[in-house]
């Protein structure tokens, strides 16, 4: 923390990051986590559906009066699954009415790919986006880091 005030205090720019920061313990499957304004998302064996741990509501680097980030420990299950990513996919614009894809579509995707081996989910999504864009520019970094335990 004193690191990150010391950088924010002696920056003169005025622009932040938002990251998510994850510890796995592979012995016992548990995690610690903490975002700043990024969420992390976790698909349950037993759930079809998504729990999403939401981030802090502050970047890193810049703000004013920059607060402890929330550090978050969580306890999974054997092929429980946890994704943490950008924006930039859910805000790709395309499709036939040239829109956001979204989150709710992304979320959508994962529920869809939840059974498949990572790398066969990465394939799937990597096809959608490319489909989903189709000729129009990418508009911001993509990152998907998707954990099965």
């Amino acid at each position: 923390e004193k690191i990150i005030k010391d950088i924010s205090r002696n920056s003169t720019q005025r622009d932040g990051m938002d990251i998510s920061i994850v510890k796995i313990n592979t012995k016992d499957n548990s995690v610690e986590w903490a975002g700043a304004k990024n969420p992390l998302w976790i698909i349950k064996k037993d759930k079809k559906l998504i729990d999403i741990i939401l981030g802090d509501k502050q970047s890193v680097c810049y703000n004013e009066e920059l607060k402890p980030y929330t550090n978050h420990r969580l306890k999974l299950k054997s092929e429980d699954l946890i994704y943490l990513f950008t924006d930039g996919y859910c805000d790709q614009f395309g499709g036939e009415k040239n829109k956001k894809f979204g989150r709710k579509r992304f979320k959508e995707a994962l529920l869809n790919y939840r059974d498949k081996a990572m790398v066969e989910q990465k394939s799937h999504l990597v096809y959608e986006y490319i489909n989903w864009k189709n000729k129009l520019e990418q508009i911001d970094d993509l990152c998907i880091v998707g954990i099965r335990f």
